[in-house]
């Protein structure tokens, strides 16, 4: 019979791991609090660089004060953020935009107002946006346009949040066929703006709050006026004087016609004829009528 051997095992104590060593169990245990450790760091850092990348992406979004050094701000800081050089041109006007395919952070779309009780559209700014990139070199194998690149469509890596694109040419990055097509964003996203518009229209209802005061006050200024004595004494005279300018008036204007009389012209009778060869969708030549 075969003598029975005892093997001394130890385990370690991060992934249960059984070996043959004190040392080994040592080594193995720390080989794993550092994967862990490493893990943790990495996952932070990869936290920390989704968020820089986000606040690079909402940085005109949050920042911008006026429209119109937007197309400025595009240029400025996608170089800065990301290295991409480019040549932007943006004619944009206020008012209600759709919201069919796109919508505000965090509100829904409409499209075609399907929900009768959802906002069809919100303020904001739509128009035209033109541009082109600068030596621009791809680093993907996929199509790509200088839409897609700068604001952030389809969720590319790169591009800066708020902004949506519609129908038109993207562009094409190697700058054959520039940047041509619908643009707008909505007031709501950018928080600057925002307050400015609401400053606006603060001020706005100030100058439209005294216009209806000053015409109150001349409806109730002409009231008092119509209402003195005075006044209504002359009134009274001025009426009386116009009333006999015009009997005046139609007198002489009677004897002036009788005492020189006008001898009315013979008509070809061919007239009513000829005349409908003139006639046009708004009468006859030279607007004269008979």
């Amino acid at each position: 019979m075969k003598e029975i051997k005892e093997l001394k095992v130890y385990i370690c104590p991060e992934t249960g791991k059984k070996c043959r060593s004190r040392a080994e169990a040592e080594r193995s245990a720390a080989a794993a609090i550092k994967a862990k450790e490493d893990a943790v760091i990495a996952e932070e850092q990869n936290k920390l660089a989704q968020e820089s990348n986000l606040e690079k992406k909402d940085w005109i979004r949050l920042n911008a004060t006026d429209v119109a050094d937007i197309a400025k701000l595009i240029e400025e800081k996608a170089k800065e953020f990301w290295g991409i050089e480019s040549i932007i041109d943006i004619n944009v006007t206020f008012g209600q935009v759709s919201n069919s395919h796109d919508a505000p952070i965090g509100k829904k779309t409409n499209w075609s107002g399907r929900n009768k009780d959802y906002p069809t559209s919100f303020l904001g700014w739509s128009g035209r946006i033109k541009g082109s990139l600068i030596n621009y070199k791809s680093t993907k194998k996929h199509m790509e346009s200088v839409g897609d690149i700068l604001f952030n469509q389809y969720g590319t890596a790169t591009g800066f949040r708020g902004f949506h694109t519609s129908s038109g040419c993207p562009g094409s990055v190697v700058g054959n066929n520039p940047m041509d097509i619908g643009f707008y964003f909505f007031l709501e996203d950018f928080p600057k703006l925002a307050e400015s518009y609401e400053l606006f229209k603060t001020e706005f209802k100030k100058i439209i709050d005294y216009k209806d005061k000053l015409n109150d006050q001349s409806v109730s200024c002409n009231g008092y006026i119509d209402s003195r004595q005075d006044i209504i004494d002359l009134k009274d005279q001025v009426c009386k004087l116009q009333i006999q300018i015009g009997e005046l008036r139609n007198k002489h204007s009677r004897k002036y016609t009788l005492d020189n009389p006008i001898e009315a012209p013979t008509i070809d009778p061919q007239f009513n004829t000829i005349k409908e060869y003139f006639r046009s969708y708004s009468g006859y030549l030279e607007e004269v009528y008979y």
